[in-house]
């Protein structure tokens, strides 16, 4: 569902179902993007298939969207909860969860959305991810890490997403495998990173 508010969020209109045919649905955990000329491209995985991830697009903030455009669909890989971020070149990057080999992967678009580089795995081991971008022109990637030792993790890019650092621990020891979903905030203090997990005491 798509719904707009013109008033900074203080009302909300009623909203509208945003079509996704051909595709059965359209589910996206991270929200989307808007790039340099208004244009808002979001983001959505093919919800209850889970094995493709594709984009629409809106040019008129929000009040409609475009037919989906496929991003990522191959036989063996199963992509969903895609993570978008804008570069600074215009570029749109998007990593994705891939359930076959429990890593994410990458796909980007250098027109818009309108067309996607098939998919490549980024060597991350993890998922889902978030991306940030910091203030040095880095990308950073934060992710969960569901084996032992049970971690959320981050990893660094400077070259727009084609390689990535070795991880780093934001924290570890966590007590099983429910946990994820990172969001990590550059702030004026530096950043902030929320998470979930289980409390390893139990709480």
């Amino acid at each position: 569902w798509i719904h707009r508010s013109e008033d900074g969020g203080r009302t909300w209109a009623d909203g509208a179902v945003l079509e996704t045919e051909p595709f059965v649905g359209g589910y996206g955990m991270r929200g989307g993007v808007v790039l340099y000329d208004g244009t808002i491209v979001l983001p959505l995985g093919d919800v209850p298939d889970y094995r493709r991830v594709f984009v629409v697009r809106s040019d008129d903030r929000g009040a409609t969207w475009s037919r989906p455009v496929p991003v990522a669909s191959l036989p063996d890989r199963r992509f969903e909860e895609p993570a978008p971020l804008l570069l600074r070149s215009g570029r749109i990057l998007l990593l994705l969860r891939e359930n076959a080999s429990r890593s994410l992967w990458r796909s980007w678009s250098d027109d818009g959305g309108l067309s996607w580089a098939a998919p490549v795995p980024t060597g991350i081991d993890g998922y889902p991810a978030h991306l940030a971008a910091l203030p040095d022109g880095r990308v950073l990637c934060t992710y969960g890490f569901r084996r032992p030792p049970y971690a959320i993790r981050a990893s660094l890019s400077s070259n727009g997403g084609e390689t990535w650092s070795a991880p780093v621990e934001i924290r570890s020891g966590l007590p099983n495998k429910d946990l994820g979903y990172p969001c990590t905030l550059p702030t004026a203090a530096g950043l902030v990173t929320v998470y979930y997990a289980q409390d390893p005491k139990g709480c």
